[in-house]
């Protein structure tokens, strides 16, 4: 079986598929990686056994004829990969492919809300309404993702399935100690993605400006908005409540401390930064465009997951935060049991077997 990656950036796509990826029965599958780039924060997570290809290009486009050809030498029984350009792509190699392989495609965001910010978004669109059909199992994770495949892209509702995020608890619970430095001795609230205008971390740090003196923000991930967002804190005086932390290996220490965890994101698939925050026992407010969360509220305990309109409605949630009564930590997991490693461990490989 082989498993696609344009490289191990720390996107919450490359943290899912590395996640399945590490987590296959070795009994019954022999994964092999190919990664177009070599390069990312994610690179430990690919395990030491899995074996690798390395293409060596940064884009597809200029990836695809030796990823054809890598193809056509394994000869592998499935295909599976997670980003749209590249599910595209190898939909459009199938006739080339030797061995007739299962192609298992992952849908990650909201098609409506992705496609039309991505560069080639229209290309993209057409290739999914003309290819999307063809592929064995397309993977959704949520419904509202998996009624947009099947209404707006014609795909056969057979050949659409649901599967959730996985989340390794017991990892994340036993590494949620440690000790998190803070500006003050207030609230925190913390968010954590890419620093890119998807995540809408620009919105979110000037709405924070409105807050009270005694909170603080913390936001993990790195990208291009970096410098942008160093001087829009910088503009604001908020240098003493808002901290850029970077890309943290292990996040889930400042989840476990902070407050609330902030999703202000302007479209998602399923945040997986949301369901580890809900596995530290910390609550997520989050805007209703990101993704599958009003599904994730209906299935969590309640008050585990608010939903808020940018930007008065998800001010005024942050401010309910301050008012609440703190929990000893460390707080029991919030997280639904369907997001359970071993579940969705178990769902993937019948997905990949079961015709």
């Amino acid at each position: 079986m082989v498993f696609i990656l344009p490289s191990y950036a720390g996107g919450g796509a490359q943290r899912v598929l590395l996640t399945l990826l590490s987590g296959l029965d070795r009994d019954i599958f022999e994964p092999v990686l190919i990664v177009l780039k070599d390069e990312g924060p994610l690179v430990d997570l690919c395990p030491a056994e899995v074996t690798t290809v390395v293409i060596g290009r940064h884009r597809a486009r200029t990836a695809a004829v030796a990823l054809l050809g890598v193809l056509r030498r394994l000869k592998p029984a499935v295909v599976f990969s997670t980003f749209s350009h590249i599910n595209v792509l190898i939909l459009l190699m199938r006739p080339a492919l030797f061995g007739c392989p299962r192609i298992v495609v992952r849908e990650p965001n909201t098609p409506s809300e992705s496609l039309p910010r991505q560069a080639y978004g229209r290309l993209l669109s057409l290739g999914y309404r003309v290819l999307y059909r063809h592929a064995d199992r397309v993977i959704c994770p949520s419904d509202r993702i998996a009624k947009e495949i099947e209404e707006v892209f014609s795909v056969p509702s057979r050949r659409v399935v649901r599967l959730c995020n996985p989340v390794d608890i017991i990892t994340v619970r036993s590494r949620i100690a440690g000790p998190i430095e803070t500006s003050n001795n207030g609230y925190t609230f913390v968010g954590a993605g890419q620093l890119i205008p998807q995540k809408g971390f620009e919105r979110l740090i000037s709405l924070f400006a409105q807050m009270p003196e005694n909170t603080t923000l913390i936001i993990l991930g790195e990208g291009p908005m970096d410098r942008e967002l160093k001087r829009l804190i910088e503009g604001l005086r908020l240098n003493s409540r808002v901290q850029l932390l970077g890309f943290q290996s292990c996040p889930w220490p400042f989840y476990a401390r902070a407050d609330a965890f902030l999703l202000p994101s302007r479209w998602e698939g399923m945040p997986n930064v949301a369901l580890e925050a809900l596995a530290c026992g910390t609550p997520v407010i989050a805007t209703p465009e990101s993704g599958g969360i009003e599904e994730l509220k209906d299935k969590a305990v309640k008050g585990a997951v608010s939903i808020a309109s940018f930007e008065q409605d998800f001010l005024h949630a942050m401010i309910e935060c301050t008012a609440r009564p703190r929990m000893a930590l460390p707080r029991p997991s919030l997280l639904p049991n369907e997001y359970c490693m071993s579940h969705v461990l178990n769902r993937f490989s019948d997905i990949l077997t079961i015709p």
